[in-house]
């Protein structure tokens, strides 16, 4: 089997509070490869936690799982992880 080359979207590996792209875009999926009980997860469309919240995911999910969202950000991608002792593995896709 050949791999595509005209697959658009990147990925990134998360594990803690992270700018994941400035400017436009647009966020497809999520993988929760693994998570903590407790953990929250927040989407803003920003490059820190004061822009717009987007999304909030709040799970005690048997990974992993994969959300889709193909939700458009304009500022920027930041995904923060909190909650006491907080762990979160994500992988991201976005445009």
């Amino acid at each position: 089997m050949q791999s595509r080359s005209d697959f658009p979207w990147h990925w990134t590996r998360v594990t803690e509070t992270t700018l994941v792209h400035t400017g436009p875009g647009t966020m497809h999926t999520i993988v929760i490869n693994d998570i903590d009980d407790g953990a929250t997860i927040t989407l803003y469309d920003g490059v820190d936690a004061g822009g717009a919240v987007i999304g909030v995911l709040i799970t005690a999910l048997h990974q992993p799982v994969t959300l889709i969202y193909d939700l458009m950000f304009d500022d920027g991608l930041y995904i923060a992880i909190a909650g006491q002792e907080a762990f979160a593995e994500l992988t991201v896709n976005w445009m």
